[in-house]
């Protein structure tokens, strides 16, 4: 399909008369002369900024002139889907729109300024990287690549990290009788993550800024653990000594004052996400949970998931989305860019700054994978009509990571 074509199917699509198999031609198309990617195309419909549409017309042979039409914008409340009206001249003689769907709670239409926005530097994604302490003390323990062999003797527990991404706790015996159990917390930051494997084989997975706190050993009657931020359970069954009775393994939740949650398990595939401000999550891939706060219980399967607001728990169907990050992507559906940065602020270990005038309740859909860099993540979020710049704090040396991404519209 050449140029001409392609405007053609442009202004009939701004003018509602495609049918179905067009528009997926016009896709294609699109897709063909790398105007979209592929990530993009199956996430939100025609999404591409005016720069690239442009620069790569020019680059195949077209020479458009581009202005913008200010007295086009206007927000319409219906629905939620918005659409962003890019204005295109075509040579002298021509001009089309060229429509760009994004997923919202508003229908927008609007002509973009032209604007060339400064250079991003990268930031790369998280890596593996915590720490351990014991019992509060002041002394840690770094967990990074360079970990080898043992760490620690922990109360019997020998403390391995034999690989770069994983700490595990190896060969000890329940709590005796007289013996006191030493707490330990291994923690990500912001830009890191890390693998635990807990003295009974039960696997965890921590998101960035996440924590994880724990006795060694367990209790000879359960195994109970507090977790902070995003953490994902495979749970190993385990039986009580000399009991065919299941060993229970309760997980604590807390985000607030009254709101706190205690997830019992036997032996499942779960996540768990505590964030301040957000309601807490238990999300259940595999086996069965019960979930219990101070006035409510609810049994979740698989499938589900609990939702703990203001004390009350609510159950609804576990979405692709919420354990995207255990498959090493990130994947928003219709969330807020509030929402959607704050993710980024904790995996690229950036603060972030939107500018007064921007909408933080506007909701979008975007599906990338989480080895991308930053700049990848943020030419997303440019194809939305945001403009990011990243600066180091004031005074702060970049070595230091002491950076700020700043969003404004364009």
């Amino acid at each position: 399909m050449d140029k001409n074509q392609i405007i053609e199917l442009l202004e009939a699509y701004e003018k509602g008369t495609l049918s179905e198999n067009q528009i997926q031609s016009l896709k294609r198309a699109l897709m063909e002369i790398d105007i979209m990617e592929e990530h993009t195309f199956h996430s939100i419909d025609l999404q591409e900024s005016k720069d690239r549409v442009l620069k790569r017309l020019m680059e195949t042979g077209v020479n458009p002139g581009v202005y913008a039409d200010s007295s086009e914008g206007h927000i319409e409340n219906q629905g939620r889907t918005s659409i962003y009206y890019i204005r295109i001249a075509i040579g002298a003689a021509a001009s089309v729109l060229l429509l760009v769907g994004l997923i919202s709670q508003f229908k927008y239409k609007k002509a973009i300024p032209v604007h060339i926005a400064k250079e991003l530097s990268d930031v790369e994604p998280a890596t593996f990287k915590a720490r351990l302490t014991i019992n509060n003390s002041a002394k840690s323990y770094k967990l990074t690549g360079s970990v080898k062999d043992s760490i620690a003797m922990v109360n019997g527990a020998l403390v391995k990290a034999p690989s770069p991404n994983t700490i595990v706790y190896q060969s000890y015996e329940n709590l005796s009788e007289n013996q006191i159990p030493s707490i330990n917390t291994i923690s990500t930051p912001r830009g890191g993550t890390y693998n635990v494997t807990l003295g009974d084989g039960t696997e965890v997975m921590l998101n960035a800024a996440s924590s994880i706190t724990f006795p060694v050993p367990f209790e000879q009657d359960k195994r109970e653990v507090t977790i902070t931020g995003e953490v994902f359970f495979k749970v190993k069954h385990q039986l009580l000594e000399g009991n065919a009775m299941s060993k229970p393994f309760i997980v604590k939740a807390q985000v607030a004052t009254g709101q706190v949650q205690n997830i019992k398990v036997l032996g499942t595939h779960f996540n768990v996400l505590a964030r301040p401000n957000t309601p807490i999550t238990t999300s259940l891939v595999e086996g069965k949970v019960l979930v219990t706060t101070k006035a409510d219980a609810k049994t979740i399967l698989p499938g589900q998931k609990s939702i703990l607001v203001n004390g009350s728990l609510a159950i609804k169907k576990l979405m692709e989305s919420d354990i995207a990050w255990t498959k090493n992507l990130f994947e928003f559906q219709d969330q807020t860019l509030e929402t959607i940065m704050a993710e980024a602020s904790r995996w690229y270990d950036v603060d972030i700054k939107f500018e007064d005038n921007i909408n933080l309740s506007q909701k979008y859909t975007i599906t990338l994978e989480r080895d991308k860099g930053l700049k990848t993540f943020t030419s997303i979020i440019e194809n939305l009509g945001f403009v990011c710049s990243l600066e180091n704090s004031e005074g702060v040396k970049s070595q230091d990571n002491h950076r700020t991404l700043f969003i404004k519209r364009k």
